[in-house]
């Protein structure tokens, strides 16, 4: 979701994408309403840099049109692909064994492990580094319990982690 500081007496906006391969800027939408000061840019690609313009422009009494310079471009990364939970086992007494698939560029992956199905209480996660590490077993507290397990993927940017969505949940008894 793009967002920019309102125009006092905006008509419209105009937002424009950069395109590497061309290495120029090209209109991707006009937001109609000087009030309207975002835009939700679908279609894009998971871990990908995207960067972006706004312009605004007013339509004069006399019915010129005037236009304010383009804004400075702002650089944005998507985040990395959601992987799938495959499996969520308990083979041992207290363990969790959690697999799922590789989601493309990521640095690691977080795996939370609930006994709520929202995960708004008892929960606890663990961090897998490595792309290529797609299994952890966890240790629960209780045994013969359902928990309910997810993970997402995150890609480390500047020494902090941006996340993909959160995988389906799966759910689990313990042995």
């Amino acid at each position: 979701k793009l967002s920019w500081k309102k125009q006092s007496n905006a008509s419209y906006y105009e937002v424009y994408q950069y395109n590497y391969d061309t290495q120029k800027y090209a209109l991707l939408s006009t937001v109609t309403g000087g009030k309207n000061n975002s835009l939700n840019v679908t279609g894009l690609t998971a871990n990908t840099k995207y960067r972006f313009k706004v312009q605004a422009y007013k339509k004069s009494k006399d019915g010129a049109l005037l236009k304010s310079a383009r804004s400075d471009g702002a650089t944005f990364y998507t985040s990395p692909a959601a992987p799938t939970l495959k499996s969520a086992t308990s083979a041992k007494t207290k363990r969790i064994t959690a697999k799922w698939t590789k989601s493309t560029a990521a640095s690691g992956y977080q795996v939370m492990w609930s006994t709520t199905s929202k995960f708004t209480s008892n929960y606890k996660s663990v961090y897998v580094s490595g792309a290529s590490s797609l299994t952890k077993t966890v240790t629960t507290a209780q045994s013969g319990k359902k928990y309910y397990v997810r993970v997402r993927a995150y890609k480390t940017r500047n020494g902090k982690k941006v996340y993909s969505p959160w995988s389906k949940t799966l759910s689990v008894k313990t042995k």
